[in-house]
């Protein structure tokens, strides 16, 4: 590490100044880096627990839970260093993705860094209580440097459905079913435990699982599990599929797809729950999916889907025509398109604490096509993290009814951190009653397309759209810092090709740094209301 004389001086004075309540803010000149030190992956943690980070100017450090602080770091007198401490009781049980976050100036003064560094996410079993502590996750398959893709779209836009061209699995061969194993302790109450070397699955080596998997899915039903066990890596290389009614999955093992093109697992039954710390993971996933049978997880008219607790290595959540589903505390790590993506008229399902890393694509994305029928209608999303994305927006409501992002987190998006939009080029459905209440967009559109930070916008006419135009959208707390200054504003409510808004609400807005427009619009006050906007500490109206 090498400081200059100045930074030594600041970083030697930290405890003191830190210490000292009534002392103003600093900032540490110089580039901030910061990686996880301790515990080490997949610990399992049951008391409060010290988390250890190196690096350099750690000025402060936050440890985050989704979009949710949890632990605020302490700085070495030299910054090469902080500690802090974690309180399980703060986090649900079972396992969790915690990000760390470091900037060089101290809190008091949070906004006037100029260097910032993550640490990227590291996984722990949390444990209440003083019961069994549940065999810790093994680690997710490293991921790849990842390259960039050149895209030729202008603006990035949303995903196009694919044709379905599914590949049909051939018929296992009849197998006798084996008796039940004895249900271990983390279990699913009630079920008994079916394990995939039952079937002729090894889990251990480099030999190919397919068929003996697959037999495994196929025998799982209501009242048993699959247990994907700590240390097993089940590999495929053809499409698996769940099909019965009721099935259970559980980690915290991991199902790794080897072969790009045949790398989904389908879920096409009701009452699906997949949990406990499990991977579904892609050795290599190079380009961007052109076929169904290329997604991590994929779910086709289903109902009752439950994914909790289920990190994405190199593959994506993929929810098509899914009612009634519930997706938690999920990670998605270098996916090649959209990390979570919601469609087909997808409907009353719940996302909750969901972290999507360096996507190919939108981080979380509700798209919803005219072709399906029907746009996706009543979905939350609460806690949605999201950090870098490679060609695609942060969270984006492109088209669906009644959708609601809570307490969201957008950092380094290559297009705008926030999108609602009607979008022609794929004839989808304009959004109408849409909620973003309480966002922080940060460093938004890096890359090269138009965006602002935060977007509202139509292109497909009243007519193109069946009568039901963009309408009743509100944003409310929205914060937004250091957006890339070269685009034309932070912000931006706008149509063309003849297409109308309607009731846009923009509402206790803070923009800092960034263009220095804050707001370009194209429509009148009838249209549009803005209320309670800062710029750099100023009210404004924009």
């Amino acid at each position: 590490m090498s400081l200059n004389r100045a930074a030594r001086r600041v970083l030697l004075a930290l405890p003191a100044l830190l210490g000292t309540a009534s002392l103003a803010a600093c900032v540490v000149p110089g580039e901030v880096k910061i990686a996880w030190d301790s515990p080490p992956e997949n610990s399992t943690i049951s008391e409060k627990t010290t988390l250890r980070f190196t690096g350099q100017i750690l000025v402060r450090v936050t440890v985050y839970h989704g979009s949710t602080a949890v632990a605020q770091g302490v700085p070495s007198s030299d910054g090469t260093s902080s500690t802090a401490v974690l309180d399980p009781a703060t986090l649900p049980e079972g396992p969790v993705t915690l990000t760390a976050h470091a900037w060089n100036s101290t809190a008091d003064d949070a906004d006037k860094f100029t260097s910032e560094a993550d640490a990227g996410t590291r996984r722990f079993m949390i444990v209440h209580g003083s019961g069994p502590a549940p065999t810790p996750t093994p680690a997710a398959t490293p991921r790849p440097t990842p390259t960039p893709v050149a895209t030729s779209r202008p603006t990035p836009t949303a995903s196009p459905r694919p044709s379905i061209t599914p590949t049909p699995t051939p018929t296992p061969a009849p197998t006798a079913t084996p008796g039940p194993a004895p249900s271990p302790a983390g279990g699913p109450a009630g079920r008994t435990r079916v394990t995939p070397e039952q079937f002729g699955a090894n889990g251990s080596d480099a030999v190919d699982d397919t068929a003996a998997l697959q037999r495994a899915l196929d025998a799982v039903g209501p009242g048993q599990y699959l247990d994907i066990s700590a240390g097993k890596t089940y590999r495929h290389d053809a499409v698996l599929r769940v099909s019965r009614d009721g099935a259970w999955v559980r980690g915290p093992g991991t199902i790794l797809a080897t072969n790009e093109e045949q790398a989904a697992i389908f879920a096409d039954g009701d009452d699906l729950t997949f949990d406990g710390g499990l991977t579904i993971g892609l050795t290599n996933w190079t380009r961007r999916h052109d076929n169904w049978e290329t997604f991590g997880l994929r779910s086709l008219d289903t109902s009752g889907l439950t994914v909790r607790g289920v990190n994405f290595s190199n593959a994506q959540l993929y929810l098509n025509d899914a009612a009634n589903f519930t997706i938690a505390n999920v990670s998605v790590t270098h996916s090649q398109a959209d990390s979570i993506h919601m469609t087909g008229g997808s409907r009353n399902g719940t996302v909750t604490d969901v972290t999507a890393t360096d996507g190919g694509d939108d981080g979380v994305a509700v798209v919803s096509y005219q072709q399906d029928g029907a746009p996706c209608k009543n979905i939350t999303i609460t806690r949605a993290r999201v950090i870098g994305t490679r060609g695609g927006r942060g969270i984006s409501v492109i088209g669906g009814t009644d959708i609601t992002y809570v307490d969201s987190y957008v950092e380094r998006s290559d297009a705008a951190g926030i999108i609602v939009a009607a979008e022609p080029s794929f004839k989808t459905w304009a959004p109408r009653g849409v909620r973003i209440l309480g966002a922080t967009v940060v460093q938004a559109v890096r890359g090269t397309v138009g965006h602002p930070a935060v977007l509202v916008n139509s292109e497909e006419t009243d007519a193109e759209l069946s009568g039901q135009p963009l309408d009743d959208v509100v944003m409310r707390d929205i914060t937004i810092r250091d957006t890339n200054p070269s685009k034309a504003s932070n912000v931006r409510v706008d149509t063309a090709r003849g297409a109308t808004l309607h009731r846009i609400v923009l509402d206790r807005f803070t923009i800092t740094g960034g263009p220095s427009t804050a707001l370009y619009t194209n429509q009148g006050p009838s249209v549009l209301t803005t209320s309670n906007w800062t710029r750099n500490g100023v009210p404004i109206s924009p």
